[in-house]
């Protein structure tokens, strides 16, 4: 009776023990399902997988983006708090030609890095080989893009964007970029549906960085681009070291690491030229030389023009011929210049201001005087002197930096 009772004892014991190792066998498959995925840096296994088949990002997490420009340069507007994921999605979005719809260009393909993101063609190619109506504008400013050209400062009004100032905000601006027929004929709906595939899985990590979740909407792309695009600040030039080390030195005194020639330049640009583009100087010279910020304006590039500008946005005879005002950094790099790209050199632009301007009808009242069209009649060697000073704009760091730089792997 007794061997039975513990013969029965241990057919129970090895029972239960069948019962908990098949119990804990069915559980570890559970398990597997629900831990989280080993991590080697910022991403996990798979994350990074589906990332490094295409992408070349950092594995310690994304590059700081937001905006902190010295007091100097900026004044207030200098901090600008920005998603770092966010914008790390719209560099991808930037550079990745299947936001077109023929997978032909990219953002980047008419905003080039190395050309402070301008064009060096005229007119930029778009997804089908047409061209665009008019220059692609560079990229970044001393505070956030969306700043700008969008916050009143002293007396200038709210700006527009594009040329011809048809968009309101920044996001318009992409938006329509995407949707042009001549640029990348892209419906937002369509490219959400497109990116959402199985062939896009590198997007479905970075939307859950930027937004927690794998969804990709529409505004969610266009806010992604807009956070790009304000994190390029260029303020590392060689003007805006001197400010910087002078603690902002009199707009009218020399600049102990410019050129002779350089310093003139400077005094004939404070002088002639902050009066319509005293935006591209620092806050602290614009009060200094009484500089006015203009968002738009008829420079008299023509008497007539076949290119309205703004004047066809509002349908307004005085609008005719007037155009965005746009930022003079880097501005050695962003050759042709105007609106229709017509000039090929700085020296070409400093001689139409020197005796080409036109007397059109709405010409602004900066470039007028007594008789008509003003006209500055520089020398040879101010000309020299003012193209000189414009170069001291360039920011070679900003042209380089990695984290504005195409991210997809050759």
């Amino acid at each position: 009776m007794k061997t039975s009772i513990t013969l029965l004892k241990s057919l129970l014991f090895l029972s239960l023990c069948t019962l908990v190792i098949s119990s804990c066998q069915d559980e570890k498959v559970v398990i597997e399902d629900v831990l989280p995925e080993q991590t080697t840096g910022y991403y996990s296994s798979s994350e990074q997988a589906h990332l490094n088949s295409i992408l070349s990002l950092p594995t310690a997490g994304p590059f700081d983006y937001n905006v902190n420009v010295a007091r100097e340069i900026a004044g207030s507007l200098g901090q600008t708090t920005i998603n770092s994921d966010l914008a790390t999605l719209g560099r991808v979005l930037f550079y990745d030609k299947e936001v077109s719809k023929t997978s032909a260009v990219s953002c980047g393909s008419c905003h080039k890095q190395e050309l402070a993101f301008a064009d060096d063609a005229a007119f930029s190619e778009g997804f089908s080989g047409a061209h665009t109506d008019r220059n692609s504008l560079s990229l970044g400013s001393f505070i956030s893009f969306q700043l700008y050209y969008d916050t009143p400062i002293g007396p200038a009004p709210t700006a527009g964007f594009f040329w011809d100032e048809r968009a309101t905000s920044l996001g318009e601006q992409m938006a329509q970029t995407i949707a042009n027929d001549k640029e990348m004929g892209m419906d937002l709906s369509e490219l959400s549906d497109k990116l959402s595939s199985p062939d896009h899985m590198h997007y479905r990590v970075l939307f859950n960085k930027a937004f927690g979740d794998h969804n990709i909407y529409p505004n969610r792309i266009v806010s992604a681009l807009e956070a790009f695009v304000n994190s390029m600040v260029t303020s590392n030039s060689r003007y805006d070291k001197e400010i910087i080390a002078s603690g902002g030195i009199n707009a009218r005194a020399e600049f102990p690491n410019f050129t002779a020639a350089e310093n003139r330049g400077k005094d004939i640009f404070m002088s002639n030229c902050a009066s319509c583009h005293g935006s591209s100087i620092t806050a602290a010279h614009r009060s200094q030389v009484n500089a006015g910020v203009l968002t738009v304006a008829n420079n008299g590039l023509d008497v007539n023009y076949a290119d309205q500008g703004l004047g066809e946005v509002s349908n307004h005879d005085y609008d005719n011929g007037k155009f965005k005002v746009p930022v003079l950094r880097n501005i050695e790099l962003s050759a042709p210049y105007m609106h229709d790209g017509r000039f090929e050199t700085l020296e070409e632009v400093v001689e139409f201001y020197s005796t080409g301007v036109q007397d059109h009808d709405n010409l602004h009242p900066n470039l007028k005087d007594n008789n008509g069209p003003k006209k500055l009649n520089l020398s040879p060697s101010d000309s020299e002197a003012l193209v000189a000073f414009l170069k001291t704009f360039t920011d070679q760091t900003f042209i380089t930096a990695e984290k504005y730089s195409d991210p997809f792997v050759k």
